[in-house]
């Protein structure tokens, strides 16, 4: 935020542009707000282990034939996460599950849910770790 409105101080300072002291705080508060959403998606990426980011439009059902475009748009509507459900994808290397799970969890925390992704691996371990 202080650089929002250091950068909006300097602006007004070198070219004064008349505007209504409504309009300028409106603009601060936009800039303060649009702001402080990048840092929220951001550390919440990296707190559910969501890096690299991917996307849902990216995904190649060409390649990967087998994937059922209705149930992955249903997926995308996260309905399973209002319900409580835990979402598995199973299958061998190289089919897309990682940049479906992690395409959902972006969908997720951009819709301001919170999201843990790991893989079985990560989830034994941590359940072994805890015995």
């Amino acid at each position: 935020m202080e650089e929002a409105v250091g950068d909006r101080v300097r602006v007004l300072r070198e070219e004064p542009l008349h505007l209504p002291m409504e309009r300028l705080l409106l603009d601060i508060a936009r800039e303060e707000f649009a702001t402080r959403e990048s840092r929220r998606i951001e550390v919440a990426l990296r707190t559910a282990k969501l890096m690299p980011v991917k996307a849902l439009e990216s995904l190649d059902f060409s390649f990967q034939s087998s994937l059922d475009r209705e149930r992955i748009a249903a997926l995308a509507q996260l309905d399973f996460i209002r319900s409580a459900e835990v979402v598995h994808f199973l299958g061998p290397p190289g089919t897309g599950k990682s940049h479906l799970a992690t395409a959902l969890g972006v969908a997720a925390v951009k819709a301001g849910r919170s999201f843990y992704r790991a893989t079985l691996a990560e989830l034994i371990d941590g359940l072994a770790r805890a015995l």
